[in-house]
């Protein structure tokens, strides 16, 4: 493929810029969307956690009876 093909595709008829900075700002906030996504997860399980282990205590349970149970 020709370099000025590939220079005329990626310009996209003077509208290349504005093309390609909206790839590129979506593509970013669908990554931090994503990091977003997984750090809660992250602490909405932990916070999870501890409240089955603060239920196992209040009930005398050990955390992997309150598990199975």
């Amino acid at each position: 493929m020709d370099t000025d093909a590939i220079m005329q595709w990626a310009a996209m008829g003077q509208h290349g810029f504005y093309v390609w900075l909206a790839y590129g700002v979506s593509l970013v906030v669908l990554l931090l969307v994503i990091v977003k996504t997984r750090i809660e997860a992250s602490g909405l399980k932990k916070e999870l956690e501890l409240d089955l282990q603060l239920k196992a205590r209040e009930s005398g349970r050990t955390v992997s009876s309150a598990r199975e149970g």
